[in-house]
């Protein structure tokens, strides 16, 4: 009897630590690294409050921001941020630097990376001039607010530069 309570034992516990992830759920988008007993999530997917990786990682920056800006032509105003449609992993904002014609504002292309929000130097043609940003500096999003230091130029000639952008939520 005692012999097949101990092999009874032994492959329970066997059959326990084959699989650390077995009890470890990482929701739609995840899955258990056996290796640290912890989810790894998909691109653009970060862990929700319960643990899973059902979270989309720009939903943290999409909203409406009152935005200081310091630098010449710079000022507050509001720029919104809204999900890019196709990249999961982009946002864009709209009414960036204040620059609108008509109902247009111009739009500007950012990366999130966990909770940090990234301009990629990018040419934005809007309403027949040609707008080059180029981002210094970005720091973390906290507390529903986050800034970052960025140059533009219009149609090749310094247009704002060293301009530091204060947004806020």
């Amino acid at each position: 009897m005692t012999k097949y309570i101990f092999f009874f034992l032994c492959t329970l516990l066997t059959l326990s630590c084959a699989n650390p992830c077995k009890k470890i759920e990482c929701g739609t988008h995840g899955t258990c690294n056996e290796a640290s007993k912890a989810c790894d999530c998909q691109t653009g997917y970060e862990l929700d409050a319960s643990g899973k990786c059902d979270q989309v990682a720009r939903d943290k920056f999409i909203g409406f921001y009152n935005v200081g800006e310091a630098c010449v032509g710079g000022g507050y105003y509001a720029v919104e941020i809204a999900a890019h449609s196709t990249d999961i992993e982009k946002v864009i904002l709209k009414g960036f630097s204040n620059i609108s014609k008509s109902l247009n504002k111009l739009e500007v292309i950012a990366e999130v990376k966990g909770n940090t929000l990234h301009i990629p130097t990018q040419s934005i043609d809007f309403e027949g001039d040609t707008y080059t940003v180029n981002e210094n500096t970005s720091t973390e999003l906290k507390l529903n607010s986050f800034w970052f230091e960025y140059s533009m130029f219009k149609n090749g000639n310094s247009f704002r530069v060293g301009c530091n952008a204060n947004y806020e939520k």
